[in-house]
């Protein structure tokens, strides 16, 4: 920040910007400056989004089930149980001849698991 500081007023101040809000809109940067993330940090971060997105566009059942193995995320449980019934699984009981002790997919039925 103190390396673009003078380049930014300089630049504010060729485009005849009010120095007062040049003064403001530089404060409020820096107060930023604090909780931004490095270019790395944000190049993945973006991928990691867009893959996201990726999967529940085109496999929603799939990133459902795959979310409800992974103890869920922000909300609860059962928000993204309604996702996937939303999205056309179709939520069956809990069944003991499963193979699996996760949540699992056949198809389109989703057999929450035991966890």
């Amino acid at each position: 920040m103190i390396e673009i500081e003078d380049k930014f007023f300089s630049n504010c101040k060729a485009k005849c910007y009010d120095e007062k809000i040049s003064r403001e809109i530089w404060r409020q940067m820096e107060s930023f400056a604090g909780y931004s993330f490095n270019k790395a940090h944000s190049a993945s971060f973006a991928v990691e989004s867009y893959q996201g997105l990726f999967l529940k566009t085109y496999y929603p059942l799939e990133f459902m089930v795959a979310v409800l193995n992974n103890y869920g995320g922000f909300y609860n449980r059962k928000v993204y149980v309604n996702e996937a019934r939303i999205s056309g699984g179709n939520i069956c009981l809990p069944c003991v001849n499963q193979p699996v002790f996760n949540t699992s997919i056949q198809g389109k039925d989703i057999y929450p698991g035991f966890d």
